[in-house]
């Protein structure tokens, strides 16, 4: 990704938010509840999830980025 695609998404995905996650299945609910909601491609539907990882203890953490604050405030009172 060049510097100019770079910006280009950071513009775009402008609300994000980091979630420590229970296991995967707890991350494939948010995946699914997201999905029914909004649909999954990513192109329309306004949300994506970024940088999936594991902690030092072995939890999981995501990072949940979307297109405008609507979504996000929704997300945020759904699953924070």
């Amino acid at each position: 990704m060049n510097s100019r695609q770079r910006r280009v998404d950071r513009r775009l995905w402008k609300y994000s938010v980091p979630l420590t996650l229970r296991d995967y299945d707890h991350y494939l609910e948010i995946w699914d509840w997201l999905k029914e909601r909004y649909s999954s491609n990513v192109a329309r539907c306004g949300w994506r999830d970024r940088n999936v990882h594991y902690t030092h203890n072995d939890t999981i953490g995501s990072v949940w980025q979307f297109y405008d604050e609507k979504k996000l405030v929704e997300f945020m009172l759904r699953w924070s």
